[in-house]
């Protein structure tokens, strides 16, 4: 079908094959070619065409348009892969055609850190002055053997949304006072006074009383209160 779609172009351009016409265009054979297809490359001839004055090849736009790389489709393998499919097992699990090509471990790989890295600067640099927050969870988490300390906002409206993530290996006042700073700069903000949700470190609250001063409600997290309290019972 690709390939019907640019024979098309060139007919438009060139007229049918061993037909006579006057036109400024001519055929000059195909190469070996690919397009995109949902999240794979496909091999296809792809028709050439030059022009007759200047002896230079014309792009047939819609080849351009059918090989063009298209954010979304490797947006859809992040997810993908975020639920726990594999980059060697990729290709495999997806692949459609028998030989299409451009999905291998190492392609996969690239595509990821690519495209989760500009996901992940969205989040650290967008705006936050939108919505109005009630409630603000402020936790570490180990992603990895990486120690990351994570902020998440709830808005007036009840909606959940990860505000920041920051690679630290402590959690203390410096770390926090940093994160916090980060979110006032970006527009973050609160009517009347914001529920602040921590695991109960001294620095963590020192931090917040600095960043919010008295417009805050501290509430130390009860799952941590409860791991804490059966810490110290016998498993039976």
């Amino acid at each position: 079908m690709a390939e019907s779609i640019m024979e098309s172009e060139v007919e438009q351009l060139c007229g049918a094959h061993h037909e006579v016409v006057e036109t400024d265009y001519q055929r000059w054979g195909t190469n070996p070619g690919t397009i995109r297809y949902n999240n794979e490359r496909v091999k296809v001839r792809v028709r050439r065409v030059r022009k007759i004055k200047t002896n230079k090849e014309r792009p047939l736009e819609t080849c351009c348009r059918l090989h063009a790389k298209r954010g979304l489709d490797d947006e859809k393998m992040c997810e993908q892969l975020l639920a726990g499919l594999s980059q060697r097992n990729y290709k495999g699990a997806v692949q459609t055609f028998c030989d299409s090509v451009g999905r291998s471990a190492s392609t996969v790989g690239r595509a990821f850190v690519g495209t989760s890295a500009n996901a992940l600067e969205r989040v650290e640099t967008r705006r936050l002055d939108k919505e109005k927050y009630a409630v603000l969870f402020i936790d570490g988490k180990c992603l990895q053997g990486v120690q990351m300390i994570v902020a998440m906002g709830v808005t007036v409206t009840g909606k959940k949304e990860v505000l920041a993530v920051v690679e630290s290996a402590a959690e203390g006042h410096a770390q926090v006072k940093a994160l916090l700073e980060d979110l006032m700069r970006r527009g973050f903000s609160y009517d009347g006074k914001l529920s602040v949700i921590l695991d109960g470190a001294k620095g963590q609250r020192k931090a917040v009383y600095e960043t919010f001063g008295n417009d805050i409600e501290l509430q130390r997290c009860q799952w941590r209160k409860w791991e804490n309290v059966v810490g110290h019972l016998k498993k039976r």
